[in-house]
């Protein structure tokens, strides 16, 4: 058998070299990294799958701004949304709602109401500190009983005190209290309760100086129970008031309650006299 020529052997040689490596260049390109769009795409997938990751850095942002603007505020008493500020004017959260102080606004706003107080209201008031101030504000009254106008408005007090109590428990809630203002809180609330329970004895011992039956029962017991109960009012405010003034702690939550309380109080214990008559 002869020897085949060289230049077949040759391009036989060459095309098995290029064929083995066009299968190894095959098998490497078999797996291949992903390409830039495949990888946006997977970024974009990821993103997709957790949306929160770019809001929670920005509700971060937002917070920490926050912190910023509250830390650049003036410093505040952590007390400073349960008691008023030192200033004259009251703190929008010690306002109430009661009756007296709706008929006190309507005075502020029409001082000419005294002058149209019955004769007897002028004569009331005559005694008390500020008489134009009572007149203005009993003027609405047209009656010439003492006693039926004292009666009425010990309503209005009670009114006030169950006001004066729901906001002193307000605060007690609110656990931001030191020790000492929560003491003085506890003995508002007890005042309260007990000033409650005098005026219930006042309003019993008028009713009968206002019912049919008044010449015989509104004896001198009753009308002595009336200035009795009326004066522990006073008394028991104080108290309260007393719990935080004298110990130097800031005004309590109820002052401006407190305050119509007793002027009120003063006030039907005052008229009170005419039921000596």
């Amino acid at each position: 058998m002869g020897i085949p020529n060289k230049p077949l052997l040759l391009f036989l040689l060459i095309i098995t070299i290029t064929f083995s490596s066009l299968l190894t260049l095959s098998a490497s390109h078999s797996s291949p990294s992903p390409s830039p769009s495949s990888a946006a795409d997977d970024d974009e997938e990821t993103t997709a799958s957790s949306p929160s990751s770019s809001t929670g850095e920005e509700e971060v942002e937002e917070e920490e701004e926050e912190t910023d603007a509250t830390d650049s505020s003036p410093s505040q008493s952590p007390l400073s949304s349960l008691f008023g500020s030192p200033s004259p004017s009251p703190d929008p959260a010690l306002k109430f709602s009661s009756k007296f102080h709706r008929r006190m606004q309507e005075t502020a706003a029409s001082p000419a109401a005294a002058d149209r107080s019955s004769k007897l209201v002028a004569q009331l008031c005559a005694g008390t500190e500020n008489p134009a101030r009572c007149t203005a504000y009993f003027h609405y009254s047209k009656s010439d009983d003492a006693a039926q106008i004292i009666d009425a408005e010990l309503g209005t007090l009670n009114t006030l005190l169950i006001e004066a109590r729901s906001a002193a428990v307000r605060a007690q809630h609110q656990g931001r209290a030191s020790p000492d203002v929560a003491h003085g809180l506890d003995v508002c609330v007890e005042n309260y309760d007990k000033a409650n329970a005098n005026l219930d004895r006042a309003s019993v011992a008028c009713a009968k100086c206002v019912g049919p039956n008044k010449a015989t029962e509104c004896t001198a017991k009753e009308v002595g129970e009336v200035k009795t109960m009326l004066s522990a009012v006073i008394s028991n405010i104080g108290f309260c008031d007393e719990a935080f003034d004298g110990q130097g702690l800031p005004r309590p939550p109820t002052k401006a309650i407190n305050e119509a309380v007793v002027e009120l109080a003063d006030w039907l214990l005052e008229f009170s006299k005419k039921l000596d008559e």
